[in-house]
């Protein structure tokens, strides 16, 4: 019983202090135009990106002054990085967060905006890529 408690306790002691670089990567771009994520309305301004793995893989979006934010749980890995980017589909008059390339984290796709790609008809759409900024 005393190996099992001093072999949780190491456990714990290791993801407690694990590098917070491992957890969450912070950065944040300066989007130009409204656009959606997650079928939520975002205004234009200077946003904070959080990639997290804490608890599965989810995306934090947050405007600079707090007036909109929201939270993504439905992405999957697509490749490699080509990228620290935000990427939008450009769908008629709307523009559709659609990937997020973090370096050492790979590029997420977005599920919602590959249905919203679907959904629309037209010819494939265009992309547009917003630079990402790490956070000190």
């Amino acid at each position: 019983m005393k190996t099992i408690a001093l072999v949780l306790t190491v456990t714990l002691a290791a993801v407690v202090t694990a590098p917070a670089a491992q957890i969450a990567t912070y950065a944040k771009a300066d989007i130009p135009f409204a656009f959606e994520v997650d079928g939520k309305q975002m205004p234009a301004g200077l946003y904070w990106v959080k990639s997290s793995y804490e608890a599965g893989r989810r995306l934090v979006v947050q405007r600079e002054d707090g007036a909109a934010a929201t939270i993504v749980i439905g992405l999957t890995q697509t490749k490699a990085e080509s990228c620290a980017c935000l990427s939008f589909y450009v769908l008629g008059e709307k523009k559709v967060l659609a990937e997020v390339g973090v370096y050492g984290h790979g590029t997420a796709q977005l599920y919602s905006a590959v249905k919203a790609k679907k959904r629309h008809s037209e010819a494939p759409p265009q992309v547009v890529s917003v630079r990402l900024v790490t956070a000190d």
